[in-house]
């Protein structure tokens, strides 16, 4: 029911259902659906006779042949929503998909859908869905945030990085990719962008005792981290910082 379908609903044949292969649940039969075709009386003594009711009739069929209009995505993504919560996930995913059919740059729809197949372990359909999601709502810093997560799952470091930077630019405090961003750099061996990610994430962060204990025990680990590496990155950078501040006297100084 998409206007952008290539090809149309109405213009190939539908997949036959057999009790090997049932309608799932993201189908539907197809004479349920509309047709361009339908009640298309081409009788020209009739339509002379009957000229408005031919007129009115062709109207119902072009209503009832559009695309479906935002308020009946709405309903979709409602019945998603009330499906969730009756513990119905493929139902509610299924309404999701048909939603994303219809209308396919809805952010929130492609995030919904990019994370179930991050969970569901299919990273590659979750890193393009949640790269569409935020095209289409680039400030949207938690799609970013889902994005490096995903890209994360592909073992695509660079990509995540830049998903995380494109995070934080539009939300430096999120706790969650300031704590990824210092787990990425650290597992990089870039030990100085380590250091500034998790002291921005201790300068972030509420007490401990405010955390859920699988943060709280990062931030354990960020501070040991931060306290055992920055005094080890001082001595290091001391000779370098020692002779950039020696003063060359030049002969005619002298």
């Amino acid at each position: 029911l998409d206007k952008k379908a290539k090809p149309a609903w109405h213009e190939e044949a539908p997949r036959r259902a057999t009790a090997q292969q049932p309608r799932q649940s993201d189908e539907i039969w197809h004479f349920l659906l509309p047709d361009p075709g339908m009640a298309d009386y081409t009788d020209k003594a009739a339509k002379a006779l009957y000229p408005d009711d031919f007129e009115r009739l062709k109207r119902w069929r072009k209503a009832f042949c559009a695309p479906l209009e935002s308020h009946e995505v709405a309903r979709l993504l409602a019945a998603a929503d009330a499906a969730m919560a009756a513990g119905q996930r493929d139902t509610a995913f299924a309404h999701l998909e048909a939603a994303l059919n219809l209308d396919p740059a809805n952010p929130r729809i492609l995030n919904s859908l990019g994370l179930r197949a991050l969970h569901g372990g299919d990273a590659v359909r979750a890193v393009a869905l949640l790269e569409r999601a935020t095209a289409a709502d680039p400030e949207a810093s938690p799609l970013w945030y889902n994005l490096s997560t995903a890209h994360r799952a592909t073992g695509d470091a660079d990509a995540e990085l830049l998903a995380l930077d494109a995070c934080l630019t539009r939300d430096p405090y999120m706790l969650r990719a300031l704590l990824a961003k210092g787990q990425l750099l650290e597992r990089r061996g870039e030990t100085a962008g380590a250091i500034a990610a998790y002291t921005g994430l201790l300068k972030a962060s509420p007490p401990d005792a405010d955390l859920p204990p699988p943060l709280a025990q990062a931030l354990e680990h960020a501070r040991d981290f931060v306290a055992a590496n920055s005094q080890a990155l001082g001595a290091a950078l001391a000779p370098a910082l020692a002779a950039g501040n020696t003063v060359v006297l030049k002969p005619s100084d002298t």
